[in-house]
């Protein structure tokens, strides 16, 4: 810096240089999202903080909220390779140098994905009586939320569908009779459930059997039939033709019981106690026999 005089006479003084130099930490911290905030799962997605500070930033320090904050990573850039609902949350970072730090404001990461965890469920428990008035009812897991539930039943190879909206209510006939499923679907994906019969419970994707035809075939509401009952053995009489204690002897059962047949005429002449010595026995007997004169 130069200074004048007034005096012409004089030689000017000489100027003077001063050099200000601020030191502060870092500010205007700040989050870009690539390439979007809002992305859909399996996707990657990159995190990049950047700071406006005199003096250099030394660290950058990632952070996630999600009710609690998480502590991440240490780097300028936070990269997820293949993004899932937990990576859904709040992010900020904080950028430092040796004169303090400055936290960014947040960003919030949307992971969008089609419904998931699918459950039907109905308003009867039990066995479905025909005539009833029965209600079904979807629910899904999904970002964005589910946008429509459709209905469909089965019968046999056909499948129609029946009504739209989380729940439908119908009376049960032998037309509205068939296997029932819902199919849940936002802009992301869709979902059809699969699961369970006859109104029970059962896993995540889920099913409804409603049938009036299983009445019939339930053996705790039919009675035998003429065919059952013959061939169970706790109603069969047995056939005479069969039972030793009923069949009489045949002939030739009767001819061979030692009980029932009487001796032949054979039998008898050999049978000592039926039969008289004959002439030659008697004369050879020496029981009978006189002895004959010398």
């Amino acid at each position: 810096m130069m200074m004048r005089t007034s005096d012409p006479t004089k030689e000017p003084q000489s100027k003077c240089k001063i050099t200000l130099s601020v030191k502060a930490p870092p500010r205007t911290t700040s989050v870009s999202v690539s390439p979007s905030a809002n992305i859909s799962e399996g996707s990657s997605v990159t995190l990049t903080c950047s700071s406006d500070a005199n003096t250099p930033v030394e660290t950058y320090t990632w952070y996630r909220r999600t009710g609690l904050v998480s502590k991440l990573d240490s780097k300028q850039r936070y990269s997820i390779g293949s993004i899932s609902p937990q990576h859904s949350g709040y992010y900020y970072c904080e950028a430092k140098n040796k004169y303090g730090g400055h936290n960014s404001t947040e960003v919030h990461l949307n992971v969008l994905y089609s419904p998931r965890n699918m459950f039907a469920s109905i308003n009867q428990s039990g066995e479905i009586v025909e005539g009833s008035s029965v209600t079904l009812t979807c629910i899904s897991d999904a970002n964005p939320p589910v946008e429509t539930y459709t209905w469909y039943r089965r019968t046999g190879a056909a499948t129609v569908q029946v009504g739209t909206g989380a729940s439908i209510t119908f009376t049960l006939t032998s037309v509205t009779a068939g296997l029932y499923h819902c199919k849940a679907q936002n802009r992301v994906g869709s979902l059809i459930s699969t699961g369970f019969a006859n109104g029970d419970q059962g896993e995540d994707y889920d099913d409804i059997q409603m049938n009036s035809i299983y009445q019939s075939l339930n053996p705790n509401t039919i009675q035998p039939d003429a065919v059952y009952q013959m061939l169970n053995p706790n109603t069969t009489q047995p056939s005479a033709s069969l039972n030793p204690n009923t069949t009489q002897p045949d002939a030739v059962y009767q001819s061979l019981n030692p009980n029932t047949t009487q001796p032949d005429a054979v039998y008898q002449n050999l049978n000592p106690n039926t039969t008289q010595p004959d002439a030659v026995y008697q004369m050879l007997n020496p029981n009978t026999t006189q002895a004959e004169a010398v």
